[in-house]
């Protein structure tokens, strides 16, 4: 399996999604929307908000599961006083999924 299809591979933030993209990559994806979300909560914009949507891809690595990355984001959003109640934080991550999907779905 190529490593682009990894969920600890950061994808760009423009590629399409590979044509027989794996769930591990759909959850990277996911990973990096959320990321980008978060990152414009805490006002960053450009290079930085790459680099914090980055981040948070790969603070989905120490152990199975996503609560690892949602720490990361959640510790971030409050260290930065915008803190997100969960329920919104878990909605925004289902939100995320769906449209990882949805572009790792699409064929053109």
């Amino acid at each position: 399996m190529p490593a682009s299809h990894h969920k600890h591979t950061v994808p760009e933030l423009e590629a399409p999604c590979p044509f027989d993209a794996t769930e591990g990559y759909v959850t990277a994806r996911r990973n990096l929307l959320l990321g980008l979300w978060a990152g414009r909560r805490l006002s960053l914009t450009g290079t930085e908000l790459e680099t914090y949507a980055r981040s948070v891809v790969k603070a989905d690595r120490d152990e199975p599961g996503h609560q690892d990355m949602l720490r990361k984001v959640r510790a971030d959003l409050e260290q930065a006083g915008c803190p997100v109640p969960e329920d919104e934080l878990t909605s925004r991550l289902v939100a995320c999924h769906a449209e990882a999907s949805r572009q790792c779905a699409a064929t053109d």
